[in-house]
């Protein structure tokens, strides 16, 4: 049994082992990516950087500004965040045969894995 430990718990609903998993997973998508030679280019960033502003309802820029100041974050590390989802997105969209065949089966476990927390 998974069990969830509340001091591991972030903002936003997400766990401390929950982030060093995207963590692990942004890190091998930028060498998976760089393996098969998938580049990400202004286009992608610009769309990456499109929808996130547009999923976290900050389209305007001083809503954009507020977050980053909150989070701490200075243009140039948001720009290496969205660079990583693009590489991530990448990654998964030529890998995207293998993981549909093997999407049940993980999803019966994501079933076991402690009623959707998010651990």
């Amino acid at each position: 049994m998974i069990h969830y430990d509340p001091r591991d718990a972030v903002p936003g609903g997400e766990s401390l082992p929950s982030l060093r998993r995207r963590i692990l997973l942004g890190l091998l998508a930028e060498q998976e990516c760089e393996r098969l030679g998938l580049v990400v280019d202004g286009d992608d960033l610009r769309a990456m950087a499109r929808w996130f502003r547009e999923s976290f309802d900050l389209q305007r820029g001083a809503d954009l500004g507020a977050f980053m100041r909150d989070a701490g974050l200075s243009r140039e590390a948001l720009s290496e965040q969205l660079r990583t989802l693009c590489q991530v997105t990448k990654a998964q969209a030529h890998h995207a045969p293998c993981i549909e065949t093997m999407l049940p089966r993980y999803y019966a476990f994501a079933m076991l894995d402690g009623g959707g927390r998010g651990t």
